[in-house]
């Protein structure tokens, strides 16, 4: 209750901001544990050591618990900017806490917590990979914008920027560099698809069929 009483004194809407990233830390962990408990690496040719995993991504996530519940590093502002940064912070959550789990029931049984290039290599180009070339990487990094926005914390917003951020740009073009070396589609499909960051125009533009076709992909 202390802490609550806190984070309430710091952030009147520190109760409703626990709950959203509660339920959608909870969401996303629950479909990776999944994927670590169903997916299969049968036909894999390759299979590649990265030291940016699953495991140190939560590592580097794990400093924002105590930043949270002890309120370390909240910025008060006025309740006018608490209400929109608290609006935006939720929106930039829920889309990525979608778009993160859509990108992993969309590859299924190929999604791997290391690089691996499957002998029936195959390419996705539907849905959230139109988007972005690796959706589950920049929702994740959104993610963390988001929270740093409802919790109105400026170290989580440095952690995201100087660390999180950095490591998954590394992971996706060591991912990359696999895949150019194995599967000359996908040139094509970078050519004209963004790396993490998606383009506005080319989202309103063009329809998104959010469940692509069963292929292989990275993160």
């Amino acid at each position: 209750m202390n802490t609550i009483a806190d984070g309430v004194n710091q952030n009147v809407l520190f109760v409703p901001a626990l709950i959203i990233a509660s339920l959608s830390a909870l969401a996303i962990l629950t479909s990776v544990a999944l994927k670590f408990a169903f997916y299969s690496l049968q036909d894999k040719s390759l299979e590649k050591k990265c030291p940016v995993s699953t495991i140190t991504m939560i590592l580097v996530l794990l400093p924002f618990v105590p930043l949270v519940t002890k309120s370390i590093g909240v910025i008060k502002t006025p309740l006018i900017l608490n209400a929109f940064f608290f609006l935006l912070g939720s929106f930039l959550i829920i889309i990525a806490t979608s778009i993160n789990v859509i990108a992993r029931i969309t590859i299924e049984r190929f999604w791997s917590d290391h690089i691996v290039i499957h002998a029936q290599h195959e390419v996705i180009d539907k849905g959230v990979f139109a988007m972005v070339r690796h959706p589950m990487y920049s929702s994740l990094i959104f993610y963390n914008l988001g929270l740093a926005c409802i919790f109105q914390n400026h170290i989580i917003f440095l952690i995201n920027l100087i660390f999180f951020m950095p490591m998954m740009v590394y992971r996706a073009k060591q991912e990359e560099l696999q895949i150019f070396k194995n599967n000359k589609k996908y040139h094509a499909y970078s050519a004209k698809t963004p790396f993490l960051i998606p383009n506005p125009k080319k989202i309103i533009n063009k329809k998104i069929i959010w469940f692509g076709h069963k292929k292989e992909h990275g993160g």
